[in-house]
């Protein structure tokens, strides 16, 4: 490893919590992706998919980081996988908070999830940027916005 690949794996380390050795025994993303669609093929998402909408906290995870992955998997892929290059029609049905945030309580698009919680007087529950402790904050961020009157729009 480079002295500047080393210095940036250590930086996501302490932004994330999330070590090499954890991504070394973590599945593929073509396995998990294969698993995902199977959750939402479980769900009949696929044959109902006005029933649901995707909640983010800003855009890039679903318009630049999943077509980019997508499109870097399809092109190392042989023609039988499963994982094609263009993300699902089901992406198209998106809330994304921080909007949604902005516009509820009138205030400037700003803040990301940290900000939002301070604006509600809500503390950081466990890790910024872990993944499911992003996912339980933003999940009381939604809450607190539900209490306080807002509809989902989509």
């Amino acid at each position: 490893m480079l002295m500047g690949d080393l210095e940036a794996a250590n930086a996501e380390t302490r932004l994330t919590g999330i070590t090499q050795e954890t991504v070394d025994k973590a599945d593929t993303f073509p396995e998990v992706w294969e698993r995902y669609n199977e959750f939402l093929a479980e769900h009949e998402a696929f044959d109902n998919p006005n029933s649901f909408a995707f909640l983010t906290c800003g855009a890039w995870d679903l318009k630049t980081m999943l077509p980019t992955q997508l499109k870097h998997t399809a092109s190392l892929a042989p023609a039988s996988s499963p994982v094609s290059a263009t993300p699902p029609y089901l992406f198209n049905r998106v809330i994304n908070i921080k909007k949604a945030f902005s516009m509820h309580y009138n205030r400037k698009q700003d803040a990301g999830m940290a900000g939002m919680l301070r604006r509600l007087n809500l503390e950081l529950e466990g890790r910024h940027h872990s993944g499911i402790d992003d996912c339980k904050n933003i999940a009381r961020i939604v809450k607190r916005m539900q209490d306080d009157d807002w509809k989902a729009k989509f």
